[in-house]
């Protein structure tokens, strides 16, 4: 592999990185976890994500960020989309 060649795949490394952490990034600054009572049962609260956009825009957003939504959920911050359960019913 020549130099050229490194650099190039270097260069290329670093953006895709880049995308990833503005991506990312702009989900955060995006979204908030918000929870909402379950129909069947009112004492379980279900994790939901809400999108800091305008009504058209929440669509948009929601499809746009499904893959850091489902990371999030799963591998960064599991913990935070955990369903709940309430201790008293309101």
């Amino acid at each position: 592999m020549t130099t050229s060649k490194k650099k190039r795949l270097i260069i290329l490394l670093v953006g895709v990185a880049m995308m990833l952490a503005v991506y990312l990034s702009a989900y955060y600054a995006c979204v908030s976890i918000q929870f909402e009572p379950l129909q069947h049962q009112p004492t379980v609260e279900i994790a939901y994500a809400h999108y800091k956009a305008g009504p058209l825009s929440e669509e948009f957003a929601r499809r746009f960020f499904e893959p850091a939504r489902l990371c999030d959920a799963y591998y960064l911050r599991p913990h935070l989309w955990e369903d709940r359960q309430r201790t008293s019913v309101k």
